[in-house]
């Protein structure tokens, strides 16, 4: 489960940052053609290739939690800055106000089995 996650949200992501990221950006209300948006993508894909490495080399559950904590930091850190530009910068485009949501309920949707896996 947690390299589908990872690869269907933080792969499609990095892959939208790269090769739609002006409609991106604009969809956001950010500026176009940014090299953070560049360098976000990367890290984005880094961990859905991650993920994948973990699942075939068969690293085992440890290393797949050990990629799903840090793309659920780097998330939170995302969930955080959309929120912020939506409250401070009142951008209320969909992707800031919705980012904060799916944090909460994909996090709700991992605490079981994270918890049952770790017992």
């Amino acid at each position: 489960m947690i390299p589908v996650v990872v690869v269907a949200i933080a792969g499609i992501s990095g892959i939208e940052g790269l090769v739609f990221g002006k409609k991106a950006a604009l969809a956001k209300g950010y500026e176009t053609g940014s090299n953070y948006q560049k360098q976000s993508s990367f890290a984005l894909l880094s961990f859905a290739a991650g993920a994948v490495l973990v699942y075939f080399i068969k690293w085992g559950l440890e290393a797949e939690l050990t990629v799903l904590f840090i793309f659920l930091f780097f998330f939170t850190l995302s969930a955080g800055n959309h929120g912020l530009e939506a409250i401070k910068h009142k951008n209320f485009k969909w992707q800031n106000v919705n980012r904060p949501f799916i944090l909460l309920l994909m996090v709700a949707g991992f605490i079981y089995p994270v918890y049952m896996a770790l017992h």
